[in-house]
């Protein structure tokens, strides 16, 4: 699926669901994501395609998201990778990396990022699906989205997450936590804003894509126990 930027001259970008980002030299907006030279010759692809940098990932987004809305007879289920955009974490990750704290006048613990369970029994120390809370563990927004967020996840899932964190983070203590998007993202809180609204516009386009799928799919069934039989049932 290949699609024009809105804001940069004689770049488009194309979105694929192979993968071929074998080695990153920067940070990437995404392993499907790429963007090529069109020198202002329509859709004409003038070069190798090569990854979006993380630096672009808004225009990419916003252009990507222009084209699915403006051509929704083009969305093919088959283009989409139906687990890309779905949920990154879950109210109980969240609540147990709010609950777990380092405190230095205890003996040492251990957490089960699989289970979600804490423990302090030395015995844990040398069982591998355990490992021990660091001292930085206070709870804190920063601090959950650290332990949930991989070191592989891409600029854009970064994204996602930090806004799915912060949002379980507000529905769970009440409290709207502001996020160093300088820190973590390089730029103003704006510049996250709109991130945020980019991302929130696919996640959006591909739920309904979901949504329009299982509808067929209910109605397939729907068919064959239902429909079908009243059909046959009319012929006799």
């Amino acid at each position: 699926m290949k699609f024009e930027s809105l804001t940069r001259d004689g770049i488009g970008y194309e979105y694929d669901k192979g993968y071929e980002v074998y080695v990153r030299h920067n940070p990437i907006a995404d392993e499907n994501l790429y963007e090529f030279q069109t020198y202002n010759d329509g859709m004409v692809q003038h070069s190798n395609r090569y990854a979006v940098p993380a630096e672009h990932a808004l225009d990419c987004l916003a252009s990507w998201g222009k084209y699915l809305l403006d051509h929704p007879e083009l969305i093919n289920k088959d283009d989409v990778d139906y687990y890309k955009f779905s949920e990154m974490t879950n109210r109980k990750e969240v609540q147990f990396y709010m609950k777990m704290k380092y405190d230095p006048d205890k003996p040492r613990q251990f957490y089960n990022a699989s289970t979600f369970k804490l423990s302090r029994a030395e015995s844990k120390r040398h069982d591998k699906r355990w490992e021990e809370v660091p001292h930085w563990a206070d709870g804190s927004l920063e601090t959950v989205y650290g332990f949930i967020c991989k070191s592989y996840f891409d600029f854009i899932a970064r994204v996602r997450l930090m806004d799915e964190v912060r949002e379980m983070v507000y529905s769970i203590s009440g409290f709207c936590v502001a996020v160093d998007t300088e820190k973590y993202f390089q730029t103003d809180r704006d510049g996250f804003n709109n991130l945020r609204t980019a991302v929130n516009v696919i996640e959006k386009i591909h739920e309904s894509i979901r949504a329009l799928d299982r509808a067929a799919r209910s109605l397939e069934c729907l068919d064959n126990n239902w429909i079908s039989r009243q059909n046959i049932q009319k012929a006799a």
